[in-house]
């Protein structure tokens, strides 16, 4: 809010109102600062001003002593982050898309970012009768993310989405770029630490296929697990490795003698099973259970589980898959 004030303020103020400048800081929420003589013509002005909150007794400002003047223009934001770039990875901390993680594909003059998310477009509600229609309006539930079909949006709302250029539309007023959508974000509404992505999100971002994401280094998905001195593969070259670290994003890794230690992206590693391995499915329609690798391929294993029942007329071992990603498993 305090951007949009600042904007309307110097596109909009009159030489009347002798106002010289006007700015805010990201790290002060519910403050603009002007440089101005407090007239009466201004006053008025600022009362009439959107965002700006009045009072009985008028707008709510506090004077600037002459000797912090300085301090004041030349203050720095302590804002934790201030220092992101085009191609960082951040947590959402507001809205419809609070705990989702997006790609920074731009920084914005204002003090704000640009992200790359998998959009959570809500799905509309044609209720046949006035009673389900009561219960559609009542029922606020968070839309699941799902990557953005220009086919669907047609169909569900009615609405014509524009292609702007290939992979590139234009929908209710927001962008997509090959299913993702870009929306924007005050500082305050992202935090650029504790930043991990979930399995449902990776496989998305995966699938969207977008050129920025696809080259970009992946946070550590919530589901995946690796051990120091646990077996692994790359890929895709399919090199064996042992990991020596783990970190947020990449993995220190030993190809062994005369190849040394390396940091891989964990995106690139995948666990190395072998038959009779016992093994716990981590995420999915099946998580929780746990039981023996019989085989698979590349990406794919299946996995004899246990008859936990008690139903002695069901098959003890009960063959499950392929079904999961290697690398949902510990």
């Amino acid at each position: 809010m305090e951007q949009e004030i600042v904007f309307f303020l110097l596109q909009t103020a009159a030489p009347r109102h002798q106002l010289r400048s006007a700015f805010m800081r990201n790290s002060i929420h519910g403050w603009v600062y002007l440089e101005t003589t407090m007239n009466e013509v201004l006053v008025q002005y600022l009362r009439l001003s959107p965002g700006i909150v009045c009072r009985n007794a008028g707008i709510i400002r506090e004077q600037v002593d002459f000797v912090d003047w300085t301090k004041v223009l030349s203050q720095h934001d302590s804002a934790t982050n201030s220092n992101l770039a085009v191609g960082d990875w951040v947590r959402v901390l507001k809205g419809t898309y609070k705990g989702d993680v997006g790609y920074v594909t731009a920084v914005e003059n204002w003090g704000g970012v640009s992200l790359l998310l998998v959009p959570r477009l809500p799905v509309p509600c044609h209720p046949s009768s006035s009673l389900s229609k009561r219960k559609c309006s009542r029922s606020i539930t968070r839309p699941e993310p799902d990557l953005f079909d220009p086919l669907a949006a047609k169909r569900n709302f009615g609405i014509d989405p524009v292609r702007e250029e290939p992979y590139v539309y234009r929908f209710n007023g927001y962008t997509f770029e090959h299913g993702l959508i870009i929306k924007a974000f005050d500082l305050r509404s992202v935090s650029s630490t504790s930043v991990y992505i979930s399995m449902q999100l990776f496989f998305l971002y995966q699938a969207a296929d977008h050129p920025a994401v696809a080259t970009s280094t992946f946070p550590q998905p919530l589901e995946w697990h690796f051990a120091e001195g646990e077996a692994v593969w790359v890929h895709p070259s399919r090199q064996r490795c042992l990991i020596k670290a783990v970190r947020d994003t990449f993995a220190e890794v030993d190809f062994g003698v005369g190849e040394g230690i390396m940091r891989v992206p964990l995106s690139d590693l995948v666990k190395e099973f072998n038959p009779g391995d016992f093994v716990e499915v981590m995420s999915g329609p099946f998580q929780g259970q746990s039981g023996w690798v019989e085989g698979g391929s590349d990406n794919i294993i299946d996995v004899v589980v246990e008859n936990r029942s008690g139903d002695a007329t069901e098959v003890p071992d009960v063959k499950v898959g392929p079904f999961f990603n290697s690398r949902h498993l510990n």
